[in-house]
């Protein structure tokens, strides 16, 4: 049988020809590999690896395929490709990327393809455009709140955390009451699982839009103890740690042996706050640390802690490293982009590391 590593050059290969003839080469070169290759290969690595090859090389000459139409922006919307909207730019793309992401939020989660919401934000590139894109995202998160609370339908959690994300990018300083009165809904009884996880990048929002830590506090309060260590839990613990400005906290929380998981975020809150002080801290915690994904996290944060000279720049931060593809995504089939675990992946050569196949799995211990 070929051995997977064998299909990777011929694939990537394909990415120099003409995009029509570059599909159909690999329209054959998959019925090759699905024959050639052994599904028992004990190798999963390998397997998994050369069809996420596959698949990015599909992607990217279905998408030149779309920048070359006659009307790229009609041909991106037909085919749901939002990166390519982005790719072309102008006005026209602008106005129909806000089309989209509307009517990507009035869906019902599973077909919402968030990537229009994060498109908007990405595109915000001028006052008049971050404009819109503020009052667009502001009068979604009020009208799904709004509309749930009246006894409406579950709020679609895809756009609802799209929207939250979105915001963190934005630094939204006029948006700060309706972040903090949606993270109030994220503790309301009607707001349900999938839909109350937003409240961690909502209250990591509010630290790039200068907001207080009242509203982060009874997020808290309400889930923290319920799910301790949970990713939500600690995005709202490391936003409470950056807007009091508390590295204490967050080295007790490394120290305290009680927690058996969220160190990363502690740790990605004393680099951020230019901690220096935490270096042993951090150091003695990692001694301990088993999980992989979290050894990568420490010794960015360790990296990080010896060579900056201030607290980074908001857009440096180490928190975003932790990526923005929420688990209710994954589950949908969404690829993790959360830097530390792609580390991972490719220093263990195991890329089915941390997939998610159901929502409510808990985080692993660390």
């Amino acid at each position: 049988m070929t051995r997977p590593i064998d299909f990777v050059p011929r694939l990537e290969a394909l990415r120099a020809t003409a995009p029509i003839e570059g599909l159909a080469a690999l329209k054959e070169l998959s019925l090759r590999m699905r024959e050639e290759l052994d599904p028992e290969d004990k190798d999963e690595a390998a397997l998994e690896q050369v069809w996420n090859v596959f698949r990015a090389v599909q992607k990217y000459l279905e998408g030149e395929q779309l920048m070359g139409a006659p009307d790229p922006i009609v041909a991106a919307i037909a085919g749901n490709r939002p990166d390519i909207v982005g790719r072309v730019g102008s006005d026209a793309a602008f106005g129909a990327a806000l089309e989209q992401c509307a009517a990507h939020i009035a869906k019902p989660y599973y077909t919402t393809n968030p990537g229009w919401i994060h498109l908007v934000a990405a595109m915000a590139t001028t006052e008049e455009r971050r404009a819109s894109v503020v009052a667009e995202l502001g009068a979604a998160l009020q009208k799904m709140v709004q509309d749930r609370l009246a006894g409406g339908d579950l709020v679609n959690s895809v756009a609802f955390t799209a929207c939250a994300i979105a915001f963190i990018r934005l630094r939204a300083v006029e948006a700060v009451v309706q972040i903090e009165a949606t993270l109030r809904f994220c503790v309301e009884r009607k707001c349900h699982y999938e839909a109350f996880q937003a409240g961690g990048p909502l209250a990591i929002a509010l630290t790039t839009a200068g907001g207080s830590a009242s509203a982060v506090r009874v997020y808290l309060a309400r889930w923290q103890s319920v799910y301790p260590g949970e990713r939500f839990v600690m995005e709202a613990l490391y936003a409470l740690w950056l807007l009091e400005g508390d590295a204490a906290a967050a080295r007790a929380f490394l120290e305290d042996t009680a927690n058996p998981k969220g160190h990363a975020y502690a740790a990605a809150a004393l680099a951020d706050l230019h901690d220096v002080g935490a270096l042993p801290v951090i150091e003695a915690r990692l001694a301990q640390v088993q999980n992989p994904v979290t050894v990568e996290a420490f010794t960015e944060a360790l990296a990080r802690l010896r060579m900056q000279r201030a607290a980074p720049a908001l857009p440096d931060r180490m928190i975003f490293l932790f990526g923005s593809t929420t688990r209710t995504e994954q589950a949908l089939g969404a690829d993790s982009d959360d830097v530390f675990l792609v580390r991972a992946r490719a220093k263990l050569r195991d890329p089915t590391m941390g997939q998610v196949t159901e929502v409510d799995d808990a985080a692993e211990d660390d």
